[in-house]
C-alpha cells in the first residue's frame, strides 16, 4: 500500500513506529507488516529522533530493535515513559538473555517478539502481536472514558450515590452521598466499605433481561447512628467487577403499589416504598424486594 491509497473502511488500521538502526531491516520489516494493508509502518533508524516522532505524532505502537548505538531498546523506552508516553512498546530482538528479559519486564514493555525461526514466520508474530497491544491499549482507554464519565455522573447527580469494586469497597462517593451519611467524602473515598453503612445487607445485583437493575429497600447507618430507609439501585460498568450504586428517598405514603406489604413500610415512620416515580441514573425502579441479609463472608451475586 502507497501513502495515499484509500484504506478499505471495514479494515482497522495500526500505526506503528518501529525504530533499528539496521536500514535493510527497517525496510523489509516494513515490507512485510504493511503487506495486507491493515498497518501503517514509520520506520526511524535514529532513537533520539524516534523521540521527537513519539511526541509530535500519534502511534498505536511502538516496535524496537535491542542493540543500537545511540540507546538501546529499553533506554529508549525509559526515554518515552519519562516523557510521559505510554504508547504500548514491542522490544523485537534477537536478544535471549534472562537479564534482558527481565530488565525488560522492570523497564514495562507491553511484549517482546524474538526474531529468528524464519521470516515469515517471525512477522506474523510481530503483526499478531502489534493488533493485540493496540486491542489492548484501545479497550483500556475505553474503559478509562466510561469510568470518568461515572465519576462525572457521581458529581453532577442530584442523588446520593457511590462507585464501588468488587469487594463493595467505595472507590468513590459524592457529595450528596457524604452529606446522607455525616461523613467526609476524604473518610469514605477508598477507605470505606459497604457494611460501614449497610451492615449484613448486600445490595440486590441481580438484572432484568432488559439490562435494569432492580431496586429495593435498604437501611442506612449514618455517622451518629440513625437509621434511614432508602431505596436503592446498582449497575454494573460494563467490562469491569465495579459499579454504581444510587440511593433516593422513598416515596410518601399512598404513592407506591405496594403499601400493603410490610417489606415496603419504613418500620419507625411508616413510609410506602413502592415504585419510585421517574429513574435513577436512567433505572426504573420495581417494587421494593423487602430487606435482604448476606454474613459478611457470603459472595455478592453478580
Amino acid at each position: 500500500m502507497r501513502p495515499g491509497d484509500p484504506v478499505a473502511c471495514d479494515r482497522p488500521v495500526y500505526a506503528v513506529l518501529y525504530v533499528d538502526d539496521d536500514p535493510l531491516l527497517l525496510d523489509v520489516t516494513k515490507r512485510h507488516l504493511e503487506g495486507q494493508g491493515e498497518i501503517s509502518v514509520t520506520i526511524e533508524s535514529s532513537p533520539r529522533n524516534a523521540l521527537g516522532l513519539a511526541e509530535a505524532f500519534s502511534f498505536d505502537v511502538i516496535v524496537s530493535g535491542y542493540r543500537m548505538r545511540e540507546m538501546d531498546g529499553l533506554e529508549f523506552l525509559q526515554a518515552l515513559r519519562i516523557r510521559d508516553n505510554q504508547t504500548p512498546f514491542i522490544l523485537f530482538t534477537w536478544e535471549d538473555r534472562d537479564e534482558v528479559l527481565i530488565e525488560a519486564i522492570h523497564r514495562g514493555i507491553t511484549f517482546l517478539v524474538r526474531k529468528g525461526g524464519g521470516a515469515r514466520a517471525q512477522y506474523a508474530e510481530l503483526e499478531r502481536t502489534i493488533k493485540e497491544a493496540t486491542r489492548r491499549a484501545r479497550a483500556e482507554e475505553t474503559l478509562r472514558m466510561v469510568r470518568m464519565r461515572y465519576r462525572e455522573l457521581l458529581e453532577y447527580s442530584g442523588n446520593a450515590m457511590i462507585l464501588t469494586d468488587g469487594s463493595l469497597r467505595v472507590i468513590s462517593s459524592n457529595a450528596q452521598f457524604a452529606l446522607l451519611t455525616g461523613y467526609e467524602r476524604s473518610e469514605i473515598d477508598g477507605k470505606m466499605h459497604w457494611e460501614d453503612f449497610f451492615p449484613e445487607q448486600y445490595p440486590d445485583l441481580r438484572t432484568t433481561p432488559g439490562g435494569k437493575t432492580r431496586g429495593r429497600g435498604i437501611t442506612l447507618l449514618t455517622r451518629s447512628g440513625g437509621l434511614r430507609t432508602m431505596l436503592m439501585t446498582a449497575g454494573q460498568i460494563s467490562g469491569t467487577n465495579e459499579r454504581v450504586i444510587a440511593f433516593s428517598d422513598p416515596p410518601v405514603a399512598g404513592e407506591g403499589k405496594d403499601r400493603g406489604d410490610p417489606a415496603c413500610r419504613d418500620r419507625e415512620g411508616g413510609i410506602d416504598r413502592g415504585k419510585v416515580p421517574g429513574e435513577v441514573m436512567e433505572y426504573d425502579l420495581p417494587p421494593c424486594a423487602g430487606k435482604q441479609s448476606r454474613p459478611r463472608d457470603s459472595p455478592v451475586v453478580t
